[in-house]
């Protein structure tokens, strides 16, 4: 049975068997893996002052690491002791900072810390310029991995590589920015996924683009402006929903 609260995501289980683990000290399994774990995540939501993180403009991005506190407040509230090995608020911190920026997708809601292959940095898809919205970019990585019929993960160079070259592999695809910076404290030099929200709502661009553009100058116009809200509304709808 899961040692956590019923409904917690995959970091909270992980985090929790983290800080399990760590208490055990040198009779767990993972203790040399453990041992050698950053004490911090130079990453905004771990390691910025109030005033550093007022310096930041775009507001989407503000509001995710603000709300990261709260949310981290509340798992640890809803765990009993023994989910986390009785640790601290902020030891619960420092493993949930670990599982968001040195974790590997296995499986459907599933991650896992893996020795070695966490050592690997980010390069991913990078953009270029191109006269087509459909090309995703090509792959700067110089490595792939995979996971073998066990579960096991394999990695694979992507290229020939020299002595003292470096391993880089994906940190996700269709990871923008903000999820760089937020998680892991760098943003990539290039980034096919790269996204930016221009308006705080539906209404908001309509009057951002009214405010440019004018009134309507016409019935037709203004049936085009309402069919393009009307159709704007019903996608954020879909989205939510």
């Amino acid at each position: 049975a899961s040692l956590t609260y019923s409904g917690a995501p995959w970091s909270v289980k992980l985090a929790s068997k983290l800080l399990r683990e760590r208490k055990n000290g040198p009779s767990s399994t993972y203790y040399p893996f453990i041992r050698y774990l950053p004490s911090s995540v130079m990453a905004p939501v771990n390691t910025f002052t109030w005033e550093q993180l007022s310096m930041i403009e775009y507001a989407p991005a503000k509001e995710r690491i603000f709300e990261y506190p709260l949310t981290i407040s509340s798992a640890y509230d809803f765990l009993p002791g023994g989910a986390h090995g009785a640790s601290s608020r902020e030891e619960f911190e420092w493993a949930l900072s670990i599982v968001h920026s040195r974790t590997f997708r296995t499986g459907q809601d599933k991650r896992a810390l893996i020795p070695i292959a966490d050592f690997a940095n980010h390069r991913g898809i990078e953009a270029i310029s191109v006269l087509s919205e459909n090309f995703e970019g090509i792959s700067a990585n110089t490595a792939t991995w995979d996971l073998d019929a066990e579960g096991g993960l394999r990695v694979f160079a992507a290229k020939d590589l020299q002595e003292g070259d470096e391993v880089t592999i994906s940190y996700g695809s269709l990871k923008d920015n903000d999820d760089f910076f937020i998680f892991y404290g760098f943003i990539p030099r290039l980034n096919s996924y790269e996204s930016v929200q221009l308006w705080e709502s539906i209404d908001h661009m309509m009057e951002w683009c009214q405010g440019r553009l004018g009134p309507p100058r016409s019935k037709e116009e203004a049936n085009t402006y309402r069919t393009a809200w009307m159709r704007a509304m019903e996608e954020e709808n879909s989205d939510l929903g």
